[in-house]
């Protein structure tokens, strides 16, 4: 039976209390942010935003324009500020959590329990792992969590806080940039959002007009992309400044290989890994407690919000089960999850007040007191949890990496790329902070891409110190037979038919001519230093909390393996392999190789 009108609380707008937490989740997030640029797109996003440029599908053009702004201020360095952009969008989320919760725990009559539970649920979804992660680096999630759980709260709201036009124009307005910001994620939560927009009893017709108008305005940001493109073409990713383009890069159609599965990959297993990612930063219990809070509003109200939440989880949790990179060591993942999380933490309050006040009604109010501070206090606890897997207070390995790829290299070099982390490390390093302009750099990764061909060709020539960048792809030996004198190289499993003509230098490998080249003990001695200087040792537990660092470590490692033993040095090899399972003990092989890739639970290169 449903509860009487009268014990129904409706959500308020948030108090001082709440922007208290915000501000504290937001010096915490920037206490803890990397205080350099961070690995995969993050380098990408950050020049982009500073160049005012056109990041890489599906463009963020709300990102880089927010992003853009502390850029301006005189602290750190630039990507450390695009970093404590990211922290400030991610404290955003703390008051509209706040909002949700309120509203799914109507039904608790006592003032107290509700404001504790609603800020524990707070503290949980937006302080949690999942969401740590995103506040501390360059990336599009934060930004994207913050709009569409405001979208959500605002339309929680009631008339008496907020007039229902405003409300609805306010969550158009978010929505509409949420969709600029980050299509999939945006339609994903659309059905979530229209149950609580069309559970209004007697909505105005007359709203419509003004929330369309105000959507409009938000998804309009998108015509930043082709403005851009054609002011600045060498910065614009994809050339958006022709209207087939301009789709191709706002629908990501780039990266529709993302959601092809195969290789014994499929929806349950990225199912399985989903909720191991729930139970890593939420607990066991996370999990029974959100389906129990469901169950909850469904029986007893109020149940659109409900139904909106578990569609807003269920929706977040279908962008990721069809896709091919799922995999916990990827902080793309917790950011794609940040919002369903968000909805988790929110159905798992309702459950702890449902208890809080059943016991109450039976054996007084202060025992369902105590069982609600209890709750609020357990989910709060996540936040501990988040922040030793989100900090990166003092983490400087994806400088150290960069840095290791170009700073010993001699004036004037031919170095070619394969990776995304090098690229994007690289491309933050040339446009951001200058970094070694002298080098003939072909990114691998990007050839292919239209602009970058442009930009190559306008900065390098058509042959970059006698490379042929259309041969690296398919004849990678051949393009560098092509060049007078020596040239470095990002090793790749492709790459094993160079094996004999190239010796290892750190991270990376240096081709001497086609013919066989000799590995020496004095070129080993500088191969162990170089590597020294941009992996951190196996043993530093600073690799136990940088997920992507150790991916990273461990796959150059199984690469150099790879390598020795094709160079018939299994001695080499088995330091390589023992160095691996220092980070990794369970990593048991085989070496990568042309035909397989790199096997083992680690799959999927950097």
């Amino acid at each position: 039976m449903s509860p009487p009108p009268e014990a129904v609380v409706p959500p308020a707008l948030p108090g001082v209390a709440d922007l208290v937490l915000a501000c504290l989740a937001f010096a915490a997030f920037a206490a803890t942010a990397c205080p350099e640029v961070h690995w995969l797109d993050s380098g990408e996003l950050t020049a982009s935003a500073w160049a005012l440029g056109v990041a890489h599908p599906p463009g963020e053009a709300p990102w880089a324009l927010l992003a853009r702004l502390p850029m301006s201020l005189p602290f750190g360095d630039v990507a450390f500020r695009a970093n404590v952009a990211s922290a400030a969008f991610a404290a955003l989320c703390v008051p509209a959590v706040t909002v949700l919760a309120h509203a799914a725990l109507g039904g608790l009559r006592d003032p107290r329990s509700r404001a504790w539970l609603s800020r524990g649920a707070a503290v949980a979804a937006a302080l949690g792992g999942a969401s740590w992660l995103q506040a501390v680096r360059a990336e599009v999630y934060s930004l994207q969590a913050a709009l569409t759980l405001w979208g959500a709260a605002l339309l929680v709201l009631p008339d008496g806080v907020l007039p229902r036009d405003t409300r609805w124009s306010l969550a158009a307005l978010a929505c509409g940039l949420a969709a600029a910001n980050h299509p999939l994620l945006l339609v994903a939560s659309l059905p979530a959002l229209a149950v609580l927009a069309l559970s209004e009893a007697g909505i105005r017709r007359g709203a419509w007009g003004p929330a369309a108008a105000a959507g409009t305005l938000g998804f309009s940001s998108v015509l930043y992309l082709p403005v851009r493109a054609a002011a600045s073409p060498a910065d614009a990713w994809g050339s958006p400044d022709r209207l087939p383009d301009a789709v191709a890069v706002l629908t990501g159609r780039v990266f529709a290989q993302n959601f092809s599965l195969g290789d014994g990959v499929g929806t349950w297993e990225n199912a399985g890994t989903l909720a191991s990612l729930v139970r890593l930063h939420g607990g066991p219990a996370l999990l029974p407690l959100a389906a129990a809070g469901g169950v909850v509003l469904a029986a007893r109200g109020p149940r659109p919000l409900g139904l909106g939440l578990a569609l807003l989880v269920l929706g977040n949790a279908g962008t990721v089960l069809p896709q091919n990179k799922v995999f916990l060591d990827n902080p793309d993942l917790h950011g794609y999850a940040a919002v369903g999380y968000a909805g988790l933490c929110v159905l798992a309050a309702n459950a702890l007040g449902s208890l809080s006040s059943w016991m109450g009604a039976r054996r007084g109010r202060s025992l369902g007191r105590g069982i609600a501070l209890a709750g609020a206090l357990a989910l709060s606890a996540q936040a501990l949890a988040g922040a030793a897997f989100g900090s990166r207070a003092g983490d400087r390995m994806a400088r150290s990496f960069a840095a290791g790829l170009v700073s010993r290299l001699p004036p004037g070099a031919p170095l070619v790329t394969a990776g995304n982390d090098a690229t994007f490390l690289l491309w933050y390093g040339e446009r951001v902070e200058g970094w070694r302009p002298d080098l003939r750099t072909v990114h691998r990764v990007l050839l292919g891409h239209g602009f970058y061909d442009r930009e190559l060709r306008r900065r390098a020539g058509p042959r970059p110190g006698g490379l042929d960048p259309g041969r690296v792809r398919v004849d990678l030996p051949g393009a560098l037979s092509a060049i007078s004198g020596p040239a470095w190289l990002e090793f790749r499993e492709r790459d094993f038919a160079a094996a004999p003509s190239l010796v290892p230098r750190g991270l990376l490998m240096e081709w001497r001519g086609p013919g066989p080249a000799e590995v020496r003990e004095e070129d080993l001695e500088v191969h162990r230093a170089r590597l020294a200087e941009a992996l951190p040792d196996p043993g530093d537990a600073a690799l136990s909390r940088d997920v992507h660092a150790r991916t990273v470590a461990v796959y150059v490692r199984a690469l150099l393996g790879g390598y020795f033993a094709a160079r018939g040095r299994p001695d080499l090899a088995a330091a390589e392999a023992a160095a691996i399972r220092q980070v990794e003990p369970a990593w048991r092989g085989p070496w990568p190789s042309p035909e397989d890739g790199l096997a083992g639970p680690f799959g999927g290169a950097p």
